[in-house]
């Protein structure tokens, strides 16, 4: 099974998923401009940072 779904492809759909949800959630409440542009850059940072893989990587390496 794990040919079939890598653990990085795997982690990197679901951090996928999350920022998506993030996203839908900003749309759909009712919140302050500022407040909603603050929680898209932030989650645009996160997303545009390392990705999973290479952080699950970087954390088996070390031990």
């Amino acid at each position: 099974m794990s040919q079939l779904f890598p653990m990085k492809q795997v982690l990197g759909f679901v951090f996928s998923l999350l920022l998506t949800t993030v996203a839908l959630a900003v749309y759909f409440l009712d919140m302050s401009f500022a407040a909603g542009m603050t929680i898209l850059l932030v989650t645009a940072f996160i997303q545009a940072g390392p990705p999973v893989s290479c952080l699950y990587a970087c954390r088996r390496n070390k031990g």
